[in-house]
């Protein structure tokens, strides 16, 4: 109840740098906000984009073992390459 993860963020190519990645990351706080979630995850590839929205990385290893059921159907399982971050709300 309190952990939420914003799974796919995307914008096509030739529509970045116009704030739209900006307004999905802003909107999924405000829906966190309104259902009183406490803090959000990610696993990204732009750990770049998330610091901007103040997500800090952390060790995959504190994120709950029940997200972890989808990774094990991934190719990369258990050598992840994403980075995985947290924002306190």
């Amino acid at each position: 109840q309190e952990l939420a993860e914003i799974r796919s963020v995307a914008v096509r190519d030739d529509h970045q740098g116009r704030g739209i990645g900006a307004r999905l990351i802003e909107t999924a706080f405000e829906e966190a906000r309104r259902f009183k979630i406490q803090k959000i995850f990610t696993l990204t590839y732009k750990p770049e984009f998330f610091k901007k929205f103040g997500f800090c990385i952390i060790d995959r290893s504190e994120l709950p073992l029940k997200i972890w059921a989808d990774c094990i159907h991934c190719v990369k399982f258990p050598d992840c390459d994403e980075t995985a971050m947290l924002k306190q709300i």
